[in-house]
């Protein structure tokens, strides 16, 4: 149980990413599987892995954590972490192995992160904190709306399309507008302006939900 875990060597997560790379390792010397086309994408605490994965393997052409980065394994957690106490050893070696944010910059395979913006285990803060340490060429952030852990019916076809593009090398990856809110006043009334900016890559929006995470993780 991570509740439990203290010395990060002997982290169950840790144990889990080691057995992840032995599975590539498994996969790549099969003759049915070309090993320059390996993708990995995993759920909740497999998200977690697949994170971490991608950040100390670099044979991987595709990675897609779903609900799993950010600092939920970073000691001094309250939410579903670590509740003893860490010497400045345990602290700097859990940080550097497990940490989610402190990882980021480690990525190897282009990256799609996938959430929900109410989710208890993939806090939104958290993965925004960590995809901006990841080219925007390698990085791709998807958040269903007013869900926690769960995804709405977007969901598969992103993931698909994503594999699709990295690990298949088919069509090509369909970037998201960039939007920029502006604040007026009409008629004593506040509101709030969405412009979406078009680029070579994007695709014209059907549509603009404002989401917002629920809760504090602080």
């Amino acid at each position: 149980d991570m509740e439990d875990e203290y010395d990060p060597l002997q982290s169950v997560m840790l144990k889990r990413v080691i057995h992840a790379k032995k599975m590539v390792t498994w996969l790549s010397l099969r003759e049915e599987v070309d090993l320059h086309r390996i993708g990995v994408f995993g759920i909740s605490r497999g998200g977690t892995i697949t994170w971490l994965l991608n950040a100390w393997d670099d044979r991987l052409k595709a990675a897609v954590p779903i609900y799993g980065c950010g600092k939920h394994l970073a000691s001094g957690r309250l939410n579903r972490n670590i509740r003893k106490a860490h010497s400045l050893e345990d602290t700097f070696e859990w940080n550097n192995l497990l940490d989610g944010v402190t990882l980021a910059s480690r990525q190897h395979a282009p990256v799609l992160v996938m959430t929900a913006t109410n989710d208890y285990w993939g806090w939104m803060d958290a993965i925004c904190e960590a995809a901006v340490q990841i080219p925007k060429e390698k990085r791709g952030l998807f958040f269903a709306a007013n869900q926690n852990h769960q995804l709405d019916s977007w969901a598969g076809a992103t993931l698909d399309h994503w594999l699709a593009v990295y690990v298949k090398g088919e069509g090509q990856k369909r970037q998201a507008p960039r939007v920029t809110f502006s604040h007026s006043t009409i008629d004593d009334y506040d509101s709030l302006l969405a412009h979406a900016i078009l680029e070579e890559s994007t695709v014209l929006p059907v549509k603009l939900r404002f989401c917002w995470s629920w809760w504090d993780f602080s």
